[in-house]
C-alpha cells in the first residue's frame, strides 16, 4: 500500500483504458460494451474499497477522502 502511505496518485482505480478504446473507434456495440465494462468496474471498485476499509480501517477511509475514485479532481 505504498500509495496509501505516500498520499496516493490522485485516484484509486484505473478504468481509463475502456474509454480510450471507445474514443478511438466509436460505435454502438463499442458504446454498449464500454457501458457494461464501466458498470462492472464501478461494482468491482466498490467491493475492493469495502475490503480495503475492513483491512486498513480509518487509514483507508482517510485515503478515500483525499483521493478520487477514478479520475483525479473529478470522480
Amino acid at each position: 500500500m505504498l500509495a496509501l502511505a505516500s498520499g496516493g496518485a490522485g485516484h484509486r482505480h484505473d478504468g481509463n483504458v475502456v474509454w480510450g478504446v471507445l474514443f478511438k473507434d466509436p460505435s454502438l456495440p463499442g458504446g454498449l460494451l464500454t457501458l457494461a465494462a464501466t458498470l462492472a468496474l464501478i461494482a468491482t471498485a466498490k467491493a475492493d474499497e469495502a475490503e480495503c476499509t475492513r483491512f486498513f480501517g480509518p487509514a483507508y477511509r482517510d485515503y478515500m477522502q483525499r483521493t478520487r475514485m477514478f479520475v483525479p479532481f473529478l470522480f
